[in-house]
């Protein structure tokens, strides 16, 4: 077998677009599983040249991977914290509203024709689409996260009048790119890469189950909304997920309920992914967690400059009034995204692999080797997952459902903890406060 087909049916596909990009024959279709995993499918058009191949990254056909001396980490020049000063943008945005922020400084001083982005759209189950964007005007509907499957390149098909073109993609995606200008010069004005750090992406089904409780017809998600439409700031930190429907109307959901289901939609691929950092981008955009001196209320973004195009771009914004940014520490991603924690993970499902029932030759299944882990909990995630593929509609809402009082449940009782603990710390202090003063009166 000469084509894709292996790499999905091995769970290894990201679902990127790549191969459909590549494909001349119109050979590729995407298809979903019953929990939402999107996957990479040959049908009848299919000649078995081998293209597809060439630019999976989840076969590296070019060996990227391999030219950094820590592919976890890639190449950083300068790490800031900043945010966009465009005030519309940045109240719209999940974080500092800096990707989009790129995208508007590029449109305005015509370095970009066009700009590849996401766009989820209201249906009943959100619509996640690729689109090319050709003006500034458009960017607003184009913000926020998705969370959900997209397979973004196979837009790129439709590129080729376009004179310099940038995309904002996840990590995926742009090893997606860099394969593909290494296989053809189809893709060579691709000429601005703007990486989102990427913890993993969500089978769509979560999406499902967002819409029982939300009980619209047709709607979209905002997965982090910092403000509500009447402008009230919700915190960051904390922000809460709201269902939108066509109509208008709002459904505000707790966060937790993401966090309750992102591991039971979690695909098998994005297990075994070490690109968190999105090493292939010019300049990466993400949550600045763990990192001191944030702003936990309003937002701001964690900016790695990993090109000298890229320095261009933010010293360029900085001088405009764009952005305003400050200089923080190389290792501070590192710290920022738990990339060592990242390493171990990555070594146990890599080789807890084995246990999936089509499995094929891949670099991803060889990774960090050198480090000696315990793999029994990722195999059993990973036989959950295949599980759960063979459940039906209803037997996936109802372990949902479960997972989400169970997370419920955690949450209480490290609050309970929290707040005993916090009242033994006052006792103390109030001890403590009572002994000095006892100390004074004596003397």
């Amino acid at each position: 077998m000469k084509n894709i087909q292996l790499v999905s049916d091995s769970y290894l596909c990201s679902n990127c677009g790549a191969c459909s990009a590549i494909c001349n024959k119109n050979a590729i279709d995407f298809k979903w599983s019953s929990v939402g995993r999107l996957y990479a499918s040959i049908n009848d058009n299919c000649v078995n040249c081998g293209n597809c191949l060439k630019v999976c990254p989840s076969l590296d056909y070019h060996q990227l991977h391999a030219t950094f001396s820590d592919k976890y980490i890639g190449t950083i020049k300068n790490v800031y914290i900043g945010k966009s000063t465009n005030l519309q943008y940045f109240l719209n945005a999940q974080s500092g509203g800096v990707a989009t922020g790129i995208l508007l400084h590029l449109f305005e001083q015509k370095q970009i024709d066009a700009a590849i982005v996401c766009q989820m759209e209201c249906g009943r189950i959100p619509l996640v689409n690729p689109v090319i964007i050709s003006d500034k005007y458009q960017l607003f509907n184009t913000q926020k996260s998705c969370y959900t499957p997209v397979p973004l390149l196979k837009i790129l098909k439709e590129i080729k009048d376009y004179k310099s073109v940038a995309i904002v993609g996840l990590p995926c995606h742009l090893e997606g790119v860099a394969e593909l200008q290494k296989t053809t010069q189809r893709f060579d004005n691709i000429k601005f890469k703007v990486g989102l750090i990427c913890d993993r992406t969500e089978c769509n089904g979560i999406q499902e189950i967002i819409k029982d409780y939300t009980g619209f017809e047709s709607f979209k998600i905002h997965w982090r909304q910092k403000y509500d439409k009447q402008n009230d700031k919700y915190n960051y930190q904390e922000a809460p997920i709201v269902a939108v429907s066509d109509k208008g109307e709002e459904k505000v959901l707790p966060r937790h309920y993401r966090m309750a289901l992102k591991d039971m939609f979690t695909p098998p691929r994005c297990r075994v992914c070490w690109d968190k950092l999105n090493v292939f981008a010019d300049i990466t955009c993400g949550d600045p967690w763990r990192l001191p001196d944030i702003d936990k209320k309003k937002g701001e973004s964690l900016i790695i400059v990993r090109s000298l195009l890229g320095q261009s771009v933010v010293d360029a914004m900085s001088v405009n009034g764009e952005l305003v940014k400050r200089s923080i520490d190389n290792n501070a991603p590192l710290r920022s995204q738990l990339i060592e924690e990242r390493r171990s993970q990555v070594a146990a499902y890599s080789q807890a692999f084995s246990c999936m029932p089509t499995s094929m030759s891949s670099y991803l299944l060889s990774q960090n080797e050198d480090i000696k882990v315990d793999c029994s909990i990722q195999i059993d995630k990973l036989k959950g997952f295949v599980n759960l593929e063979r459940m039906s509609y209803r037997q996936i809402v109802s372990e949902a459902n479960k997972n989400i009082a169970l997370h419920e449940a955690k949450m209480k009782q490290q609050q309970s903890l929290l707040y005993r603990l916090k009242r033994r710390i006052l006792k103390c202090i109030m001890w403590y406060e009572n002994c000095i003063i006892r100390c004074r009166d004596k003397q």
